[in-house]
């Protein structure tokens, strides 16, 4: 699904920053097949279930491509499947982690426009 994503968008003419965290042949793959469609495409490998690699993955998207428009997320964790009183205060963290990082994407985007359209 993030490769399906990815190349749609590439499609589009959007400029892309994909991560992941385990299969760097298929992210080189997945870039080739993007910057085919003449985009600019980068990879990032970063763990998206911690907080440094959340910070990995945005920093390296803001300096390679000056600002993010939008967030694709295809991360395949749920990190727990419990009610929100069973949940341990560091899940709940990462979970904030990630909408700051959101408000990041939207603060950027600039007045007016919502980069949840894209």
């Amino acid at each position: 699904m993030g490769r399906a994503t990815s190349l749609r968008l590439a499609q589009d003419g959007r400029d892309l920053v994909l991560g992941y965290v385990r299969d760097e042949p298929a992210a080189a793959t997945t870039r080739s097949e993007a910057e085919a469609l003449g985009v600019t495409c980068s990879t990032v490998r970063a763990d998206l279930t911690t907080d440094s690699g959340i910070d990995e993955l945005f920093d390296a998207a803001t300096s390679r491509a000056g600002r993010i428009d939008a967030v694709v997320n295809n991360a395949g964790a749920t990190f727990r499947i419990s009610s929100l009183a069973e949940t341990p205060p560091p899940t709940c963290r990462r979970r904030r982690t990630w909408k700051a990082r959101e408000d990041r994407v939207h603060a950027s985007d600039g007045p007016g426009r919502s980069a949840r359209g894209v």
